[in-house]
C-alpha cells in the first residue's frame, strides 16, 4: 500500500508530441484541417519512394529517395546556421511549430520532389509522355508543392519568406542532383554502385524509362489472352456444356424414378 502511495506521488512523467506528424491547425476555420492534411504529403511521398523501390528496385528511384534525404540533411544544416524564429500567429504566445523556421523544410521537401519529378518526366521518361501531358503531369507537381507551402503559412508553422527560401531551394537542389546524377552515370560510377554486394543482394536494376511501359504490357496482356483465361467469362460453349451436363443428369434421375422406363423408351 506505502508503494502505491509512494508510487501515486511521483511527479507525472513528461509527454511530449511526436512533431513529424503532430499538426496544429484552427478548428474555426474550414479550410484548416484539409490543410493540415496537406501538410503531411512529404510523408506520403516517403512511403510511395519506398513502396516504388521495393516493387520495381529500379536504380533511379532509390538514388532520388537518397537525394530527397540529403536535401533534408541540407535543410537541417542551414536551419541550424541561419537560427531564424518561426512566426507567432496573432493572439497565441508563441509559434505554433518547434525549432527554427528558415527555410521550411516542408517546403524544400516539395520543391525538391517536384523539380525531380520535372527533370524525370523531360529526361527518362520524356519518350513515354506526350508533350501536353508531361506539361499537365508537371504542372500537377508544381501545384501540390506550392499548396503544400501554402498550407504551412496558413497553419502559422512559417512566414512567406521562409517557404519561399525552401521551396526554390528545393528546385535548385533537384538540378544540381539530376546534373550529378547524369554526371555519375557517364563516368561509370552507378554502374560501379550497382555491382556492389548490397545492391546485388536487393537485385537492384538501372533500366529506369526503358522496357514497355504499363499501356504496353497491359496490351500485350490482352493480345496474349490472358483476359480471358483469368478474368473473364467462361466461353458460351463452356457454359452450354454445362447445362446440357445438369440436364442429362435431371432426365437421368427422372428415369430412375419410373420402374421398368429406360432412356430409349422415354425418348
Amino acid at each position: 500500500m506505502d508503494h502505491l502511495k509512494a508510487h501515486t506521488n511521483c511527479p507525472p512523467a513528461p509527454y511530449v508530441s511526436l512533431s513529424l506528424t503532430h499538426v496544429s491547425y484552427d478548428a474555426s476555420s474550414p479550410y484548416s484541417l484539409p490543410l493540415a492534411y496537406l501538410t503531411l504529403t512529404p510523408l506520403l511521398l516517403l512511403i510511395i519512394y519506398s513502396t516504388l523501390f521495393l516493387s520495381t528496385r529500379q536504380f533511379l528511384i532509390l538514388v532520388a529517395l537518397a537525394g530527397q534525404l540529403v536535401n533534408e540533411a541540407i535543410n537541417y544544416v542551414l536551419k541550424k546556421l541561419l537560427k531564424e524564429a518561426r512566426p507567432v500567429l496573432p493572439g497565441l504566445d508563441e509559434a505554433v511549430g518547434k525549432g527554427y523556421g528558415m527555410p521550411s523544410s516542408h517546403s524544400q521537401f516539395m520543391g525538391f520532389w517536384a523539380g525531380v519529378v520535372v527533370v524525370v518526366l523531360y529526361g527518362k521518361l520524356g519518350h513515354r509522355y506526350t508533350a501536353p501531358q508531361r506539361i499537365a503531369l508537371s504542372v500537377a507537381a508544381v501545384t501540390l508543392s506550392t499548396l503544400v507551402c501554402v498550407s504551412r503559412v496558413v497553419l502559422g508553422y512559417h512566414s512567406i519568406k521562409q517557404v519561399v527560401v525552401g521551396n526554390s531551394l528545393g528546385y535548385v537542389l533537384a538540378s544540381v542532383w539530376w546534373f550529378a546524377v547524369q554526371e555519375l552515370q557517364r563516368w561509370g560510377v552507378s554502374g560501379w554502385v550497382l555491382q556492389l554486394w548490397p545492391m546485388k543482394l536487393m537485385y537492384v536494376k538501372d533500366m529506369f524509362g526503358e522496357g514497355p511501359g504499363l499501356k504496353e504490357e497491359w496490351q500485350r496482356w490482352r493480345a496474349s489472352g490472358a483476359k480471358k483465361a483469368r478474368i473473364g467469362q467462361m466461353p458460351t460453349s463452356a457454359w452450354s456444356d454445362v447445362f446440357r451436363r445438369a440436364c442429362d443428369g435431371a432426365h437421368k434421375e427422372e428415369l430412375e424414378r419410373r420402374p421398368g422406363a429406360t432412356d430409349t423408351g422415354e425418348r
